[in-house]
Formats: structure tokens, sequence, C-alpha cells
């Protein structure tokens, strides 16, 4: 009998091909083959359009048992492997989906496929391909045509087909790996030497006894793996006489020990106490290791009896044994443990009880720790508490926390909250009125994570009868917290709002920070109505609430304002707090943003504000962005970067730019598609190029390289080259090193053209030139 059994290889791929049909119907798949159309997988790469692979893997889903169709798919996925012109990753694809099919594949079927993948195995690129086709696929004519293909190859071709013997655990490699574990190949023998610890088994166990001893650490680490698909009783004497030789390296020795743990479970326990009363630790950590592969029942008390006459260090690991065992026999020894000197060992006894069955003593012990105890303990007490599982646990933190001391009463409060005791809600919302101020922030924090929107009205009331700030500050956040759990993000702070609008200035402006978490046009809209008080203490912060909204829904609220707020600074504070948020972020342009920046527009009586949104009108496209930029240009002092703005403008209409640059040309269109998760990549050698065409000439003050998803991918050095002739492009405009996340390029002032040519001028060893987005001002 093995050692060791090992899951059926055929069930194996069944369920992979299962998991491709789910995965199949998920809604990321269906949405990929909706977006795009299906292309030829010959052409696929590493980025961009996947529909040729998502098509493929529904035929392999739909195909499932199908002969006629598998046989079909085999033949078409060679054909990608053998074509010459096919993508590396396109054929990598294939193979891996060949290695699907081959396992059952009938085997007329598997002779055609091993006739046109065997040149693959000698090349020293392409035998990569051939392990991903064939390494998997079991019986003896795969063994055959590796072998014969061993005899021809060499150097990483043949070290790979060596790898893949190993993997593939056949007795037939065993004579040819022993062969090739002698050659004067250092590297070539070593590759052997593991192959055969891989195959395993009699066979290779007897031919590393017969392998030159100069690679002996190599050796006795593959007889330790090859051992383990050895019968037992022939494995165990060779384990024990590996682990009483002082020769082996000590970490081997240990190993063979541990092995033969599991060789002889029966005599494991003891031999695993024995060790642990040692001192060498390479072997206590072999020990404690196995004893998770052992009966608990056996195991666990004879290391609880012994567990208070061991050195710290080591009651510190056997503490940590029982955590993965979770037996009740380990719970005495482990509480008197919690009181070691030892501050090691009560750290680890207090951690561990958190594992082990609980009780209401055991959560009362924990408890009285948290409270007492500082740093690392306190923490680990209380996380232990929070784990602990057993009768009358939750019954006995519900009750412990209305009495008692503050702070023991504190920890149990948190509690609460901790292990989601919901019928405590009503507990938590008498310590409003407890004299203690710990307890009642405790409780209002607890409240916040186990309340529900029937306690928003307790919360709103609590905000406003604290006193203390600290308790104000914490009730407020925990307001946020039970409001966000709300899904209906527009109504779900219409209570807020009424208390806000209601409150006295200085708890108005306590409560705006909820309103900025909760966030939506709703939540922004009361702000702005606060922004157009006349109190400046009330509206100063309203503004800066609104300048500091995380996404746009409060772009509207900005504007109106930056148009009716009574006081100036307000007004100029809103204007531009939407100028930075848009400038900022690159959303598409469409025709609300043309509305938005109208009103802005209006809004704006100073020079500096009308110059940026004349900036911004850069990236519109429609005639009423025309006229705005009119309007503002008729200032002369505006004059001349209105006409631009306009220019620009035109040429947006024109239509989107045309894109053409190093690599593969269909992943051109991913740098201006508006979406940052995909892009263009191509290796960094130093002779990349990437040429802009936006179909009639226009002026260019920045371009900004966006990286993201790819943040170090940046060109290493760079020049920049503006022309209405790519054929004739001058000098560089621009030149510079590239930068993580985002290259900005600033162009000389007056630069106009058709065309922008982007040129990588240096080397990037393993790496790439990616652009997730480009943007163009």
């Amino acid at each position: 009998m093995n050692a060791f059994s090992h899951f059926p290889l055929r069930r194996w791929f069944s369920g992979v091909l299962l998991g491709a049909a789910a995965l199949i119907g998920s809604p990321l798949v269906r949405a990929a083959n909706a977006a795009e159309p299906t292309s030829d997988l010959a052409t696929l790469d590493y980025s961009g359009n996947q529909a040729a692979l998502a098509a493929l893997d529904t035929e392999l889903a739909a195909a499932r048992q199908d002969p006629t169709k598998l046989a079909a798919l085999q033949q078409r996925l060679i054909a990608v492997v053998r074509d010459d012109e096919s993508t590396f990753a396109a054929r990598q694809a294939a193979c891996q989906r060949l290695g699907l099919l081959l396992p059952a594949a009938p085997s007329e079927s598997l002779t055609a496929a091993l006739r046109a993948l065997r040149p693959l195995l000698t090349d020293d690129r392409d035998v990569d391909l051939a392990r991903l086709a064939l390494e998997s696929v079991p019986g003896s004519a795969v063994d055959a045509v590796i072998l014969e293909a061993l005899e021809r190859a060499g150097g990483r071709a043949r070290l790979g087909l060596v790898q893949m013997l190993g993997r593939r655990h056949s007795e037939n490699a065993v004579p040819a790996l022993a062969g090739l574990a002698r050659s004067p190949d250092d590297e070539l023998a070593t590759a052997a030497v593991s192959a055969l610890g891989e195959t395993g088994g009699p066979g290779s166990v007897e031919a590393l006894a017969q392998v030159p001893t100069k690679h002996a650490v190599a050796i006795t680490q593959a007889k330790l793996q090859a051992l383990r698909r050895v019968p037992r009783s022939d494995a165990i004497p060779i384990l024990r006489a590996i682990q009483e030789d002082r020769a082996v390296a000590k970490h081997l020795r240990a190993a063979a020990f541990r092995i033969s743990l599991d060789a002889e479970p029966a005599a494991a326990g003891d031999r695993i106490l024995a060790v642990l009363d040692g001192d060498d630790w390479d072997f206590k950590a072999a020990a404690l290791e196995a004893v998770s592969g052992l009966s608990a029942d056996a195991i666990v008390p004879k290391l609880a009896a012994k567990l208070a006459g061991w050195d710290p260090a080591t009651q510190v690991a056997v503490l940590a044994s029982f955590t993965r065992a979770g037996h009740a026999a380990a719970v005495p020894a482990t509480v008197n443990a919690a009181a070691n000197e030892d501050s090691a060992v009560r750290q680890a006894a207090i951690a561990t009880l958190g594992f082990l069955p609980g009780n209401a003593d055991i959560a009362r012990q924990l408890a009285l720790i948290a409270s007492r105890a500082e740093g690392a303990e306190a923490r680990a007490a209380r996380a232990s508490l929070t784990r602990l599982d057993g009768p009358d646990v939750n019954r006995t933190v519900l009750s412990e926390a209305e009495r008692g001391e503050p702070a023991l009463r504190v920890v149990y409060i948190e509690q609460l909250a901790s292990r989601a005791i919901g019928e405590a809600v009503s507990l938590l919302l008498r310590c409003r009125n407890e004299p203690d101020g710990e307890v009642r922030i405790a409780a209002v924090d607890a409240l916040g994570e186990l309340g529900s929107m029937a306690e928003q009205p307790a919360l709103i009331a609590w905000v406003q009868a604290a006193s203390a700030e600290e308790e104000r500050t914490r009730a407020i956040r925990a307001l946020a917290n039970l409001t966000l759990r709300n899904p209906d993000s527009e109504a779900r702070g219409a209570a807020i709002h009424a208390a806000v609008e209601k409150a006295p200035p200085e708890l108005g402006r306590q409560l705006l920070p909820v309103l900025s978490r909760l966030g939506g046009r709703a939540n922004a809209g009361c702000a702005a109505r606060l922004a157009l008080r006349e109190d400046s203490s009330l509206a100063e912060p309203a503004v800066d609430t609104l300048a500091r909204w995380t996404d746009g829904s409060a772009l509207d609220s900005l504007a109106t304002v930056a148009e009716k707020a009574p006081a100036p600074d307000i007004r100029r504070a809103a204007l531009d707090g939407a100028l930075r948020y848009l400038e900022r972020n690159r959303e598409p342009w469409n025709p609300d943003s043309t509305k938005l920046i109208a009103r802005l527009a209006g809004a704006a009586t100073e020079l500096e504000s009308q110059a940026r949104i004349l900036t911004l009108l850069r990236r519109a496209n429609d005639r009423a962005a025309i006229r705005i930029a009119k309007s503002i240009s008729s200032n002369p002092s505006l004059a001349e970067a209105g006409r631009e703005a306009i220019d620009v403008i035109e040429a947006n209409r024109a239509g989107p730019p045309n894109a053409r640059g190093s690599g593969n040309q269909r992943n051109l269109k991913n740098i201006m598609d508006g979406r940052t998760g995909t892009r263009w990549s191509v290796a960094a050698n130093g002779d990349e190029w990437l040429e802009i065409d936006f179909r009639r000439r226009r002026p260019l003050q920045t371009l900004i390289l966006d990286q993201t998803g790819r943040v170090a991918e940046f060109p290493e050095r760079y020049e920049v080259f503006v022309t209405d002739d790519p054929r004739a492009p001058g000098a560089a405009r621009a030149s510079g090193a590239g930068q993580r996340m985002r290259t900005t390029i600033a162009l000389p002032a007056g630069t106009r053209g058709r065309y922008v040519i982007i040129r990588n001028t240096a080397d990037r060893s393993d790496s790439s030139w990616s652009i997730s987005e480009l943007y163009v001002d």
C-alpha cells in the first residue's frame, strides 16, 4: 500500500471542462462575447480582444462528451499550434486546451496529436507548449514519444523533457532518468535526480542509490520525495537510516523524521513527545507539523498533559498546534497557560482560547484580560472573545454588558457588535443615559454596527445630545455607518437632512461629514442648501464639504452654489471646487458636460477661472461648447485661448483620432476608448513609436500617458514630434523621462499640427511600454 493516494486525472479534466461550462455562463464572459465580435484565434495576444478565446471555451463546454465535436476541436487546435503565423499567445492557449482534451481522447486521436506535437518536444522554446498539451496525458504512448525526443534534444529542451517525465510519475522513464542522473553535466544530472524523486516508487529509490555522491543533498531530497510512493513497510527503514545518518544535513534528517511519522501513525505520538522534550528545533518543527495529521483524540491529551513542563518557546509552538486541532482536551492546560509568568506563553494561550470549545467562564476570563491587560495581550483577548464559540457565551456577553465596572462593561459592549448579537440594540439605546463616558462611546459604536434604519432617529438624537467632543464624533460615525447599510442611496439620508437643516450651526457643521460619507445627489443637495445660507460659519464648511466630494454627484450642487450663494467667497470656492474635480477626472464628454460648463462659465467672473474653463472646453465636441468658448473669448485677454479652444473643439467634431504604432495594431484603439481597464502595450526595446492622427490641424498643449494598471510600464525616454506630415516630422517638440502612473508631457506654447508622434528612445530590459489611456489637451 502506498503512503499517498492520487486524485484520478480523468476526473480532474472532467472537472475542468465542467468549470469551463460554468464560466461560459457567467455575466463576465457573456458580456465579453456581446461586446466584441469573434476574431481569429491565431492572432490572439495577451491583451485586448479575448473574444476568440471565449468563443473557443464556449465550444469546448458545449462539446462535452461528443467525440465528433471534440475531435474537430482537437484538429483545429493542433492546426493553430503548427501554424508559423500563429502568435505565441494563440499557440499557448491552444496547447492549454489540448491538455484538457487529450487525456480523454480515443487512441487514434491521441496518436495523431502526438505525431503533430512531436517536433515541439525538441525545440528550446516550444517544449513548454508541448508540456502544456502532454504533461498530464497518461499512458505509455506519451511516455514513448517523450523518451524518444529526450534522446535527440539538447539544452533547455532536454531539461524541460526531464522535468516533464518527473511530473508524469511514469516508471517507464526511470532507466533514462537514472542514466542522465550520472551525467557530467551538473545541471542535467540535478534535474534528473529531481525527476526521479518526483517519479517515486521502488525503482526510483534504487536508481538514486547508484547516483554519484557529489549530488548528495539533491539525492537525499529526491529519495524523500520518492519514498512517498513506496510501500510503507519498505520506506520506514530507509527513512530511519536517513534520520540517523549524521552526515546528512539536519533539515533533511528532520524531513525524514516528518515523513516517517506519517508512515507510522501508531507510534507517532510518543515519538513527537520525545522530540519535544529535547532541544532540536528542526525536529520540533517537523513534529509539530505532523500533529494536525494525527488523531486529535490520541495526541492532544498527551500534549496538554506535558505542556507546563516544556520551555516557553516549545509551549508557544504547542499552543499553536492546539489552535489547529480545536480539541476540548486542550482547554484546561491552555487556561492555565494564560496566567503563565512568561508573556509570550500568556499571549499565545490567550490567542489559542478563541479556537477551543468555549463556555461562560472562559468568556469572563478573556473579558477580564482584555479590560486589564495592555497592548498585544489585550488585543489577543478581544480577538479570542470574538471568536469564542460554546454554550452560554452570547448570553454571558449580553448579561455582563449591563452591569459591573465600566472598563469591563466596555469590553462586553464591544463584543455585542463583534459577535453580532442583534438582541442587544435596546440595551445599547439605554446606554445613552449612562454616567460613564467610555461606556456611552462603546455603546454608540456598537449601535452603529448593529442598528437598522429604525435606530437612525435615535442616533441623530444622540449626536444632538452628546456634550463631549469624542462622543459626538463617534455618534456621527455610527450614524454614517448605519445609514450606509441602507441600499436606497437617495432616500436614506432624508432624516439626516431634516436634522442638519434644523440644527444650530455648530451641530450642522458636525453633521456635514455624514453627508459626504453618504455621497449621492440628495446629500450633496442638502450640503448645497447649507452653503447658500448667509451664515458664513455654516456656509464655508458646507462648500468645503462639497468641494471634497469623492465623485461627480456634487457637481450640480457646486454649480448652484457658484451661481446663487450670497457671499462672493462662497461662490468662488464652489466654482473652484467644480473646476478642480473636472480637471482631475477625465470622464467622457456628453451634452450634460456642456450644460454644466455653461453654468460654471456664467458664474465665472475672474480671468483665471475663465481660462480654466477654456482649457476644459478643449475636451468638448459640440456646437454649444463652441458658443461658450466664443462668449468667454470676447474678453481680449482670452481671445487667443478662446480661438485655440474653438479649433480643438472643431477638430474633436471631425471624429475620433486614428492611431498607428508598434506592435499589435488592433490594440491601438484601446488608448482612446475612455476605459483605463484596456491598454496598448509593446516591448520596450528603445525603438517603439505611436502616431496619432487628429484628422485636421489643431492646437496642442499637453499629452498625458495614463498607465493605470501598468504603473511601471512607462517610456524610459521619450521624444514627441508634432507635424502635418509624418514623413517629415522635423525636430522633437518635447523630450524627457517617463514617470510612474502617468507621464505628463507639456508642449511649447503655440504648438499646432495634425499628427503627434511619440517615440520611446531607450531600452528597458524585460519590460513594456503601455498606455491605458491617452489624454490630449
